[in-house]
């Protein structure tokens, strides 16, 4: 019989609660600017600044598939959210993230979907330079509880590193590095797809 993991102790948004999100965020381009300004962030989402208003492309460190990856941040709803878009097209990956201030939690709380129907919630800081993405999976079973760790180099670039916890360790999976490019005009991932 396999080892159970130990449970998690990260608080994330309910399971109950996720249709109700999704749907939300399925009406949020709907809300950006008309002149396709970049929007403020509220205070609590300040911190996630330094990604914002730019496309950037990446690949995978060796030893990893070196297909293009291309993400982006952007504030929505009068600076009161922010949505994250990427896609790896070769790969026929896309994936949406939405993070809000959850004010009840104190915290910065979001909700992933992928285009495969992959579903992952959790909450996001900052802390010694980096901004930590920690949450849980809900297709795998038992979940598995990751973090994502997001820099801006004094270069420019940004690095994109993933963990997933092991019996109690973080163990680091990928690393992508992004190097900035274009100013995105429109709502949705590239090519609209």
């Amino acid at each position: 019989m396999p080892a159970r993991r130990p449970q998690s102790t990260l608080r994330c948004v309910p399971v109950l609660i996720l249709p109700a999100l999704l749907a939300g965020a399925l009406f949020l381009c709907a809300f950006r600017q008309a002149d396709g300004a970049i929007q403020e962030p509220v205070e609590q989402l300040q911190f996630l600044s330094p990604l914002l208003g730019t496309t950037w492309t990446g690949r995978f460190e060796p030893p990893g598939p070196s297909f293009d990856h291309v993400i982006r941040w952007e504030p929505i709803l009068d600076g009161h959210a922010i949505r994250m878009v990427k896609d790896v097209e070769a790969a026929d990956f896309r994936m949406e993230t939405i993070y809000v201030w959850d004010p009840q939690a104190g915290n910065v709380s979001y909700l992933t979907q992928t285009n495969s129907g992959q579903i992952s919630t959790g909450i996001v800081r900052a802390e010694n330079g980096l901004i930590i993405q920690e949450g849980v999976n809900h297709y795998d079973d038992p979940v598995t509880e990751y973090r994502y760790t997001f820099t801006v180099t004094p270069d420019g670039t940004l690095e994109d590193r993933f963990y997933h916890r092991e019996e109690g360790a973080w163990i680091q999976g990928h690393l992508i590095v992004y190097e900035p490019g274009e100013k995105p005009a429109t709502c949705g991932p590239p090519g609209n797809r």
